[in-house]
């Protein structure tokens, strides 16, 4: 069915996008600007690159990794690795994003979350930036057979602020000398590879794994949820036909999220270059007053967050001296919105701010609120070509009457293959094109989404069950309170 709206693969669709938009600025990274022509020559270099570094080894995989913060040669290193034919692999390195704010990288340990991804993804070649090296030197067993390419973030740096980098990152503890011999760099790689005959896009089909996501799942265990060249490029389509006259053609996006986290990747990156023909606005870490200020100076239109950048930035002592009103839409995902941020962000910048519901073996949108249908504390409708319904928690019955508790089942062209290598996991959660989240909510009266809790935050309290987001949204409530968290612990038999 969904076929005959997504007839082309993840390259295929740039390439269009390229054709329509060749001179529109699609990257502006700190200054640095990209033409979408100049998006698509270096996603072909960089093709060139992994294709020709690939063939000099084999871990038994077509897997390409990326870790990198978002910076320019990761969005390059995406598509020209979907375009040379091969599988991206973003790593998570969230286990130690606040060890990368405090500490020189050479005293930062390697987390069994970040060994866990490369040993079972099994990279032929990962991209990775260069204050990274002293981590992957404690896993150079795991990447013996993986040709590992390193780039620096001054490299795509505009003057002058590609000559004052490396001054920063010595005082920041980042600025990494590698004298290993096996260690391309890729500067040096593009300009050997630069003169070389341009690269075809590669023969691909729609059910093709594009990438393999590593995510906590279901049920807390990583695993890495293979999403399709078809899976990806519907998710995009889903969200623009479900915003409507909300985004247009040629939107400014804030890329400040991950893109080694699906939201990112899919919301801001994939959106913004595949579908929107927009400038993606890149920011490689996130402070409060550098997005005002960036949202200001770039007249951002569309900002994709999480509820606790809403949250910060709407507590800026100087939040009035920021001009935002270029903000058309922001949206808040991978976390609920309580209804407090909310409130505080809309009324500090003027902007409105709508939640979004997914998780990434989706791709990852399922549901999305709209302004015009804007419930508190609702997740909105599903997407068009989605199907959600809730089941009960014990039998696994279907419910149909609103206002009842069960878990969200998802069904569209956005749900995952199945787990990288993990039958057992997949046959868990996948049944008959169903896909069980592990998530709890209900339905009003009207068909919209609200999240209860996860399955797993559940407990019983005299044969009731009690779920901990429940607890927290009413402790929230208080004017007093600006976090809080409840667990369930035994009690006396």
């Amino acid at each position: 069915m969904c076929k005959r709206y997504f007839p082309t693969t993840i390259p295929e669709t740039l390439f269009s996008c390229v054709k329509r938009n060749p001179n529109r600025i699609a990257i502006d990274f700190l200054g640095k600007k990209y033409t979408y022509n100049e998006l698509f020559d270096n996603s072909l270099l960089y093709a060139r690159i992994i294709n020709s570094c690939a063939k000099k080894t084999n871990t038994g995989t077509n897997n390409i990794a990326l870790l990198m913060p978002n910076i320019p040669q990761f969005v390059f290193g995406y598509y020209g690795a979907l375009t040379a034919g091969y599988t991206v692999v973003p790593i998570n390195f969230s286990s130690i994003a606040k060890e990368l704010k405090t500490m020189p990288v050479k005293n930062i340990k390697v987390t069994e979350e970040m060994v866990a991804q490369i040993v079972d993804s099994k990279p032929r070649v990962l991209i990775a930036t260069d204050f990274f090296w002293p981590m992957l030197e404690q896993v150079k067993d795991a990447l013996r057979d993986t040709v590992v390419i390193l780039t620096g973030v001054q490299d795509c740096l505009p003057f002058p602020l590609s000559v004052l980098y490396p001054v920063k990152a010595r005082k920041e503890g980042k600025w990494v000398k590698v004298k290993d011999e096996s260690v391309f760099f890729l500067k040096d790689l593009a300009k050997e590879y630069a003169g070389f005959a341009r690269t075809r896009i590669a023969h691909l089909r729609l059910d093709d794994v594009a990438q393999i996501q590593y995510t906590g799942g279901t049920t807390g265990v990583p695993k890495g949820a293979m999403l399709s060249h078809e899976n990806v490029i519907a998710n995009t389509w889903q969200c623009r036909k479900h915003l409507g006259s909300l985004i247009d053609d040629g939107e400014t996006m804030l890329g400040v999220l991950p893109f080694f986290h699906i939201y990112g990747l899919t919301i801001c990156m994939n959106i913004t270059l595949l579908s929107l023909g927009g400038t993606l606005v890149l920011l490689p870490a996130f402070s409060p007053e550098h997005v005002a200020r960036t949202i200001q100076k770039k007249k951002v239109t569309v900002f994709p967050g999480v509820n606790r950048m809403f949250q910060t930035i709407s507590e800026l002592p100087n939040i009035g001296k920021y001009d935002m009103s270029s903000l058309k839409l922001c949206c808040s995902g991978a976390g609920p919105l309580p209804i407090k941020v909310k409130e505080g962000f809309e009324k500090a910048t003027g902007a409105t701010l709508v939640e979004g519901y997914g998780l990434s073996e989706a791709s990852p949108v399922v549901s999305l609120t709209l302004p015009t249908e804007n419930k508190p504390g609702s997740i909105g409708r599903p997407l068009p070509l989605t199907q959600v319904k809730l089941v009960d928690i014990e039998t696994g019955n279907e419910i149909t009457g609103p206002f009842v508790d069960g878990e969200i089942v998802v069904r569209g062209p956005q749900v995952m293959v199945g787990y990288y290598h993990k039958e057992q996991e997949t046959s868990d959660v996948l049944k008959d094109g169903w896909l069980r989240t592990g998530d709890i909510g209900r339905r009003d009266a009207d068909g919209f989404l609200s999240i209860t809790d996860r399955q797993k935050d559940m407990f019983t309290v005299c044969g009731e069950n009690v779920f901990c987001k429940n607890i927290e949204d009413y402790i929230m409530q208080c004017p007093s309170v600006k976090k809080c968290v409840v667990i369930g612990v035994p009690g006396e038999k």
